[in-house]
C-alpha cells in the first residue's frame, strides 16, 4: 500500500482544516502543510509513511495527523518555499518573509576581490560594485573587513545570508 499523501491527511477533524500542503518531499520524508488549527492559521509538519509504513507520523488510532509547529520555526521554513506558497503562508500568517541573500567572492586573476550578492527570486549574481572595499579590492583585510560588515548588515535587516566561497 502507498504512503497516505498529505493531501489526504485531514485530522484531527474536530481541531484541523487543511487549506494548503506548502512542502511534500514524498515517501518517508517530511512535509509541511498550511491549515488552521481551533480556527487560527499554523503551519504543520509530519512525516510522510512508505509503502511498508503508509500512515507515517505523527498519527493518532491508526488515523495520520499534523502537529503544529512553534511559530519560532515558520520564517525559516517559509524562506525556503516556492513563491506562491510563500506568499499564501505570509498572507494568512501575516508574517513578512525577509529575502534569502546569496553571497560569493569573485577572486580576479590580478589578485583583486570582488563581492557579488543574488537575493531571492534573482537568476544572476550583481557585483557589490555600490559598497566601500567590495569590488575590485586587492588589500585582504579591508575586504574581508567590508565582506563582515556587508553580512552582519544582511542579518540586522532580518535576511537569511548564505556564503558561498569563503
Amino acid at each position: 500500500m502507498p504512503y497516505i499523501e498529505p493531501n489526504d491527511v485531514i485530522s484531527p477533524r474536530t481541531r484541523w482544516k487543511l487549506i494548503a500542503v506548502l512542502d511534500n518531499r514524498g515517501p518517508s520524508e517530511i512535509a509541511y502543510a498550511l491549515g488552521e488549527w481551533d480556527g487560527e492559521p499554523k503551519i504543520a509538519v509530519r512525516w510522510n509513511g512508505d509503502d511498508e509504513h503508509p500512515i507515517g507520523n505523527p498519527q493518532s488510532r491508526g488515523l495520520p495527523t499534523w502537529t503544529m509547529l512553534d511559530q519560532d520555526l515558520y520564517l525559516p521554513i517559509m524562506q525556503n518555499l516556492p513563491t506562491d506558497k510563500q506568499l499564501l503562508a505570509r498572507t494568512l500568517l501575516d508574517i513578512e518573509v525577509y529575502p534569502v541573500v546569496e553571497l560569493k567572492i569573485d577572486h580576479h586573476p590580478s589578485g583583486r576581490h570582488t563581492l557579488k550578492k543574488r537575493v531571492s527570486g534573482q537568476q544572476m549574481y550583481q557585483d557589490c560594485s555600490g559598497s566601500p572595499g567590495l569590488f575590485g579590492n586587492v588589500d585582504k583585510l579591508e575586504f574581508l573587513k567590508a565582506y563582515c560588515s556587508k553580512v552582519k548588515k544582511h542579518m540586522e535587516d532580518g535576511s537569511r545570508v548564505i556564503l558561498h566561497d569563503f
